[in-house]
């Protein structure tokens, strides 16, 4: 509001984030599709923003064609990862706090006892990329471009260590990985979610890129 009272070139854009285990499980609950729990909700989500009178330019979600076209560039990159990249495979799950660790465990849904499945996820290998990014933090820390907050948290990240991070899930709803032997599977939520705010400024305009895009590079 404050933008636009000012006259200046404003794009207000928001959306509702829809793929993700938490959605899967909550449709298996109603009975209903991912898609049609998600139709449900985002309606109900814009009702309730229009009722505050926010003024979003477009109210969108991640659910659409243009989720995956503005994200094909990030996709190709992990297509064409080799070894020795910082992106790599790894049997998961595994390892001191994970869930293997749960005492007692219950499906939420049926209240059966979880069968372990040995499943190969991509990772992304970011202790590789830690020096430069430790490198990037300093100079930009060093121009004021950060809140005391924000390097206070980002410091306990780096403090022991970045651990490689899996971006890929053993579910249907969501982005389709686009690598042989990952097919069957999607990219995780938080890796994909991201773009979001690009896709759906692509729905609202086919200029998009002029919005996210350094016209300097």
């Amino acid at each position: 509001r404050y933008c636009r009272l000012r006259r200046w070139n404003t794009l207000f854009v928001c959306g509702t984030d829809e793929y993700g285990t938490a959605t899967e499980t909550r449709a298996l609950q109603e009975g209903l599709s991912p898609r049609q729990l998600c139709d449900r909700y985002h309606a109900l989500h814009a009702d309730i923003y229009t009722w505050f009178h926010i003024s979003f330019d477009h109210f969108g979600r991640t659910t659409t064609p243009q989720q995956t076209r503005p994200g094909e560039p990030l996709q190709t990159q992990v297509r064409s990862c080799r070894p020795g990249e910082p992106l790599h495979t790894q049997v998961s799950p595994g390892g001191p706090g994970e869930p293997l660790q749960t005492q007692n465990p219950q499906c939420k849904l049926c209240r059966g006892t979880p069968v372990v499945t040995p499943t190969q996820h991509l990772f992304l290998d970011l202790p590789k990329l830690e020096g430069r990014l430790e490198a990037w933090l300093e100079r930009t820390w060093a121009a004021g471009e950060w809140t005391a907050n924000a390097r206070h948290i980002t410091r306990t990240w780096l403090r022991d260590g970045l651990k490689p991070r899996c971006i890929t899930r053993d579910l249907t709803w969501g982005t389709p990985v686009p690598l042989d032997g990952f097919r069957d599977k999607v990219f995780y939520v938080w890796f994909d979610a991201p773009i979001g705010y690009l896709s759906i400024t692509a729905n609202y305009t086919d200029q998009w890129e002029r919005w996210w895009k350094n016209p300097q590079q």
